[in-house]
């Protein structure tokens, strides 16, 4: 198991306003299952009034072989498939492996993200999905990841 908290800097308030340091604490516990890892993300207001705010979440995967990773073998060229969105409840990444064996990770999110969008980014060779969540008060959002 591992666990992080986090308290914020001063931020902008989703509705206006400043939310001051130190007044919104973000705790992820991870945890290793038999088929799945699982995450849970709490966000606590510790403030006298409440605080709107938006968690954004980026998720990516490559798929890269382990020969790869070790340094072993030259990295092919990704063959991504479009991620599998389905209604902010769960998020698909695949990729079709040089040997044609499908790879695929799937996310399921409690309670659903309220908006989900796709990204490049410069730090990552494949299409970054983000989910967002508004948050009002205090809220768990729980991840799990299966392989499939």
């Amino acid at each position: 198991m591992d666990i992080s908290v986090l308290g914020n800097p001063q931020l902008e308030s989703a509705r206006g306003g400043c939310i001051a340091p130190h007044t919104i604490a973000v705790r992820r516990d991870r945890m290793v299952g038999e088929s799945a890892i699982h995450e849970i993300i709490a966000v606590t207001n510790f403030g006298g009034r409440p605080a709107h705010l938006s968690l954004e979440l980026a998720f990516a995967a490559d798929f890269i072989d382990i020969f790869v990773v070790r340094g072993i073998a030259a990295p092919p060229a990704p063959i991504l498939s479009p991620a599998q969105i389905d209604e902010g409840h769960s998020l698909g990444l695949c990729s079709i492996a040089r040997d044609g064996v499908r790879q695929a990770t799937r996310l399921g999110f409690s309670p659903p993200a309220s908006r989900c969008s796709r990204v490049r980014s410069s730090s990552s060779p494949s299409p970054v999905e983000r989910l967002c969540r508004r948050i009002s008060g205090k809220e768990s959002l729980a991840c799990a990841a299966h392989v499939p």
